[in-house]
């Protein structure tokens, strides 16, 4: 299914299609089970054809969560569909990456990084929407919804400490705005 949708995207004629390169940045509020946070996101989007953008982002989220202070972090490949809505621009989309789970017991403990588990290293994946507005002609701002999740019953990755790979641990809702400039 993901090649068909690849084929039909590329399939868009010439004087349709948009390649676009753009960085964007982003912030907002990440959730996990256990707490809620702050991420911090920065990536590039190349939109390939007028339906079609693939992308690149890396992150990072503090949460303050009980018992144990947590972070996030990922590496993120994705492909979305793009839907265009007027002057609206919506993604659809999803990614697999890399992705890493940690609790720290105080402030101190996280200064010194000196976790009380981690999970890391672990394949992530990701559904994402994201809706954007051009405010000039190099210029969005975007609007972000996604949840996520490490997959740790694979070969890849490391576990620390005391620590039950299980929902709370390994999964996260991200939600926030950012902007994205378009390189050329």
């Amino acid at each position: 299914m993901p090649a068909l949708l690849l084929m039909a995207a590329l399939a868009v004629p010439e004087h349709e299609a948009r390649r676009e390169l753009g960085l964007f940045v982003g912030t907002g509020v990440l959730a996990t089970p256990q707490g809620v946070g702050g991420p911090a996101q920065l990536g590039v989007r190349l939109q390939l054809a007028r339906h079609f953008a693939v992308g690149f982002d890396g992150g990072y989220a503090l949460i303050s969560a009980s018992p144990h202070l947590q972070d996030r972090w990922w590496l993120m490949p994705a492909l979305a569909v793009v839907v265009p809505l007027g002057r609206l621009e919506l993604d659809l989309g999803a990614g697999v990456g890399l992705g890493t789970s940690s609790a720290f017991g105080s402030w101190d403990a996280f200064a010194h990084d000196r976790n009380a588990w981690e999970l890391g290293f672990y394949p992530a994946v990701r559904v994402h929407a994201v809706a954007s507005f051009p405010l000039t002609a190099r210029l969005e701002v975007y609007l972000r919804a996604e949840a996520a999740a490490l997959v740790t019953g694979t070969p890849i990755g490391s576990r620390e400490g005391d620590v039950i790979a299980n929902f709370a641990s390994t999964a996260w809702l991200n939600g926030g705005a950012g902007v994205l400039v378009r390189l050329f």
